[in-house]
């Protein structure tokens, strides 16, 4: 059995952190009274499935006792390399539930909660934060991908944000979704006290680069921003 891991790595921070003079500790009061600490490498780690298309239970603990050893801050659990959308809802909810179980407790879990419909992210958000979840990471939507113009993704993202019980973070990855969250969406999220992040996994930072003037004066925190490399891991 083959796992991928790609690291997730701090992108043009110094960057931004001098436009808007902060210090190099990326901490953020979420609504949710959560003082959550998110500078760090988290892997989104792969779901092991069996040949009957089932989660490998055994596999996912055995490949956790591995992670374990490296100091990762965390693990980002239903990203893109979990592939959540072969699980069914319980599903979602019991691996998260496993990881957290399997994982020290000092290891942050950033759990994808990205559904298609806002209430359905809603629901899953409250899940994951009830399975163990530190954060909740929210893909855009994209199945009717000619309606997600950028009011439509700000409303739901809001909505999601005013309802999670634990932090949001956007997730924005237009190679699997074809929607690519526009900077001035994720500028206008920033102030949301709930959202504290955004994994940008298009490959191409330079546009939320180019909205300098726009975070150095409406952001009084910062939205941690990652890209994702090429890193390919066997066990």
């Amino acid at each position: 059995m083959q796992s991928v891991a790609c690291f997730i790595k701090v992108a043009n921070l110094s960057f931004v952190r001098k436009s808007v003079g902060l210090t190099s500790t990326f901490v953020r009061m979420s609504s949710s009274g959560r003082n959550l600490d998110i500078a760090g490498i988290f892997p989104p780690i792969p779901t092991p499935f069996d040949n009957n298309e089932n989660v490998s239970w055994e596999h996912l603990e055995q490949n956790l006792k591995k992670w374990n050893q490296i100091p990762f801050k965390g693990y980002v659990v239903q990203g893109s390399n979990g592939e959540y959308t072969y699980l069914t809802k319980d599903e979602r909810v019991e691996v998260v539930s496993r990881v957290r179980k399997g994982t020290p407790k000092d290891k942050l879990i950033i759990a994808g909660s990205g559904c298609e419909s806002t209430r359905d992210t809603v629901e899953m958000s409250k899940l994951m934060a009830s399975a163990g979840a530190d954060a909740v990471l929210v893909v855009t939507p994209c199945y009717y991908k000619a309606q997600m113009k950028a009011a439509a993704l700000e409303q739901h993202y809001r909505k999601v944000a005013d309802e999670s019980p634990i932090p949001v973070i956007l997730y924005s990855v237009p190679g699997n979704t074809t929607i690519d969250l526009p900077v001035d969406v994720a500028v206008n999220l920033s102030s949301h006290p709930n959202i504290i992040g955004m994994k940008e996994s298009g490959g191409d930072v330079s546009p939320t680069c180019m909205c300098q003037s726009s975070l150095s004066t409406i952001l009084a925190d910062i939205l941690c921003i990652y890209t994702i490399s090429p890193d390919v891991v066997h066990r």
